[in-house]
């Protein structure tokens, strides 16, 4: 953020090249290339040159503005979309809040040593019953089979006992958007797993925030925004999950205190429905549930295009980015 800052108050970007194929060989690295001149001209058009290359000799150009660039609240540099989606985006930022105004990601535990202090069994009083990112499933949580051994000589990060000893969110660190449940308090968590929690005072449910992450809407946003573009193994970052935007809502009034209930309540219900349809047995039982699923899926989308003031066109937009990613 105060690299980007900087570089936008003191230079003038001329053109931005994204390599979305690998450029060094043997590395898994995101490429670009940035040309800046130095200082701004007053009154200067600032438009730049954005270039994606999606494979040696294979390139689209488009341009932005760099005023763009410097009214983003954390000075992301990101790639100009079709107009429509690209006023869609501005219309999301103005109707919510960024996520990390009330919310963390913490990252989950990692040992100095994964062979020596994560067991199968239970061996010492000081082992936790502890989850990874493939434990992570889409408003699911798969048993874990595995126990951190949680004390000071075994852990090198992530060990904050009161954010493993509360319910949260759980996102995978691999994604090409947010895969997110709930982690009942308890249940520790490893470092492939991004812990969301409240850090400041908020009416809101983390069911509700749940919902929002989990919605076509937002599954659209982080694609046209946050998508780091890889075929193996993209990753979710930290930064990009506390600027998912949050839709503003006065749980004073009647009105939104009933929305934000009717979509806790859909979150609840999809909470209770996936691990049922996970273990369904039977033929007649799976398609049941797998119809009640889909249903409630598609009352979460449209309530959170509703939460977020989202017309017909813009559901539109946002139907056929999430199909297409």
């Amino acid at each position: 953020h105060e690299l980007r800052s900087l570089l936008l108050e003191g230079a003038e970007v001329r053109s931005l090249r994204v390599f979305f194929y690998p450029v060094f060989r043997g590395a898994s690295v995101d490429t670009c290339i940035l040309i800046a001149s130095k200082g701004r001209r007053v009154g200067a058009a600032d438009r730049i040159d954005v270039v994606r290359s999606t494979a040696p000799g294979q390139s689209t150009a488009s341009g932005i503005e760099q005023d763009r660039w410097e009214a983003h609240p954390r000075k992301e540099f990101f790639l100009p979309g079709d107009e429509g989606a690209d006023a869609l985006v501005q219309r999301i930022r103005g109707r919510s809040f960024p996520l990390g105004d009330v919310a963390t990601a913490y990252f989950g535990i990692q040992t100095h040593d994964r062979a020596r202090f994560v067991r199968a069994a239970r061996e010492r009083a000081c082992d936790k019953p502890v989850v990874d990112g493939v434990h992570v499933q889409r408003y699911d949580l798969l048993p874990g089979t595995e126990f951190v051994e949680f004390q000071a000589s075994a852990i090198k990060s992530g060990g904050k006992a009161t954010v493993h000893e509360a319910a949260r969110i759980g996102v995978r660190q691999i994604g090409r958007t947010p895969v997110a449940t709930m982690i009942p308090a308890g249940i520790y968590a490893l470092n492939t797993i991004y812990n969301i929690h409240f850090i400041r005072p908020t009416p809101l449910r983390l069911e509700f925030v749940l919902g929002v992450l989990l919605s076509s809407t937002c599954q659209w946003f982080w694609l046209h925004h946050f998508y780091d573009q890889k075929k193996t193994f993209p990753k979710v970052k930290k930064e990009a999950l506390l600027s998912m935007p949050i839709p503003l809502l006065d749980l004073g009034i009647p009105g939104d205190r009933a929305r934000h209930d009717a979509l806790v309540a859909l979150v609840e219900k999809m909470l209770a429905l996936v691990p049922r349809l996970r273990t369904a047995r039977g033929e007649i039982e799976r398609v049941t549930l797998q119809n009640a699923v889909t249903a409630t899926d598609q009352q979460i989308d449209a309530a959170v295009h509703g939460l977020f003031g989202l017309g017909p066109e813009d559901v539109a937009v946002v139907e056929a980015g999430a199909r297409a990613g």
